[in-house]
């Protein structure tokens, strides 16, 4: 008898009864279009410098098909929900973020008026970063989805996808740098701050320090299948360090701080596991090569506070006077967001509500560039140590796992990403790819495959030459 859905007798038997290869195909669309779509919204306003409203298209499809396919595994049987820490902890990141955009309306603030969204502000999200509440939840759908990946299938294509959509970028970050090629690029003059032909690459991340996060996550992605898998290995190799390559002509800390991470991490991976240790030198190798060579031929320079005070004021206008005095980005953003947190601790200012909380006139930055510091400042204190909580366990599960081949690359992504994150913060064009990475940690592909032992052999072995002898003995008789 076929299985139903809630006791009904026909239309819903087609979920059920579903072919598991069907599912897998699915999931398999479901995690490549979280891959390619928001880098392709990204490499349109990358393109056009204009409708920022694009940005957010990708995510929203893309989230909420995971959402639809998710739901399909569950409904199925295919993913066990009941025991997953990483399922509830996702569901406490949503209904936090629920909670924090009501409580919104319930203590309402002049702010609010002013920004560009208005009362729509803390659903949609702030104008150009689009990280309301909608797409928190395309977010967590992203990484449900991923959690549910079984066949071997997905991730191999997944990790094509990656390193592709990475060097395609790559490639347009590297054709934003060139002077005078008159190419696509929002950067290539700071005007506010008299920077001219500064020709600042941001790939398809709509900023530079956004593409610091993507830079630091293809490095650590590809970089780490060059040297875990077997497949591909230069080809993975060469994307990664075309990858790091553009993160320096950013003006931007982030891919610094997080390719450093990404290449230490991988060479004490390959030495704990014993896998890939001369591939390990090797990138580090040439990595350190092409930071000289930058350095010595053009110079690496560290712009972040000209640049997110150009890009959310000049560009967006979604914050105040871009020359309030002399701090720098942290220092200020920072101090924003700590008194945020103090106002607001339980459920914060409001999803994606940083700018819009503050005073127009005297507000200078639209978020605390630090992630960890934004979502306290934004959903509360609740929801930074549920997010902190959720990567601890990934990080956990990882090491325990650590002989899987995908293990060490997902685990170099996910901690060079939260070291990074330090000093950067979740960017619509950015965060799909983070969270479907780190969905990828709690799939049952990651599990540890074991080893048979030694002695089980020797007795198999027995059994096979006892059954032979006596096959043989029979033939004779």
């Amino acid at each position: 008898m076929h299985k139903t859905i809630f006791g009904t007798t026909e239309k819903s038997n087609f979920i059920l009864n579903m072919k598991s290869s069907s599912v897998d195909k699915l999931n398999r669309i479901g995690v490549i279009l979280a891959v390619l779509l928001p880098l392709l919204s990204g490499l349109v306003i990358a393109i056009i410098d204009n409708h920022f409203v694009i940005l957010s298209l990708g995510t929203y499809i893309s989230g909420f098909t995971a959402v639809v396919f998710f739901m399909i595994n569950a409904l199925r049987g295919d993913v066990s929900i009941k025991k997953s820490p990483a399922f509830w902890a996702v569901v406490a990141l949503a209904v936090l973020s629920l909670v924090s955009y009501y409580s919104v309306f319930i203590n309402p603030y002049e702010g609010l008026e002013s920004s560009v969204h208005g009362d729509l502000t803390p659903l949609v999200g702030e104008y150009g970063r689009y990280e309301g509440l909608l797409v928190l939840l395309c977010y967590f759908g992203i990484f449900l989805l991923a959690m549910c990946v079984k066949d071997k299938k997905t991730p191999e294509k997944a990790a094509i996808a990656i390193a592709v959509g990475g060097a395609v970028v790559s490639l347009f970050a590297v054709l934003q740098h060139i002077p005078g090629l008159d190419f696509p690029n929002a950067y290539k003059n700071l005007p506010t701050f008299a920077y001219d032909n500064v020709y600042l690459s941001s790939g398809a991340s709509d900023s530079p320090i956004f593409y610091g996060a993507f830079v630091t996550i293809i490095f650590a992605f590809c970089g780490g299948l060059a040297i875990f898998t077997d497949k591909h290995k230069y080809i993975f190799a060469a994307a990664a360090l075309l990858s790091f390559t553009t993160g320096l002509f950013t003006s931007s800390i982030t891919p610094i701080i997080g390719c450093a991470a990404a290449a230490l991490l991988l060479l004490v991976l390959s030495l704990i596991t014993k896998r890939g240790r001369r591939f390990a030198v090797g990138i580090l190798i040439i990595a350190a090569l092409i930071f000289v060579i930058v350095l010595l031929t053009q110079g690496i320079w560290i712009r972040d506070t000209y640049i997110a005070r150009f890009d959310g004021f000049y560009r967006k206008f979604i914050v105040g006077s871009t020359v309030m005095d002399d701090k720098n980005i942290y220092e200020n953003a920072w101090g924003a967001a700590l008194n945020m947190i103090k106002q607001y601790p339980l459920f914060g200012v409001g999803p994606d509500s940083f700018a819009a909380y503050q005073n127009f006139s005297v507000r200078t930055y639209d978020s605390a560039y630090n992630e960890y510091l934004f979502t306290a400042a934004t959903r509360g204190i609740l929801s930074a140590l549920a997010y902190i909580a959720l990567l601890i366990t990934a990080v956990t599960r990882l090491v325990k796992n650590i002989k899987n081949k995908y293990a060490p690359v997902l685990l170099a992504v996910v901690i060079a990403y939260v070291i990074q994150a330090f000093f950067n913060t979740s960017a619509i064009t950015v965060a799909p790819l983070f969270w479907l990475i780190l969905g990828f940690s709690f799939s049952p592909l990651i599990e540890a495959k074991q080893t048979t032992k030694k002695s089980d052999i020797v007795i198999k072995d027995k059994k096979n030459n006892n059954k032979n002898t006596a096959k043989h003995k029979k033939r004779k008789k």
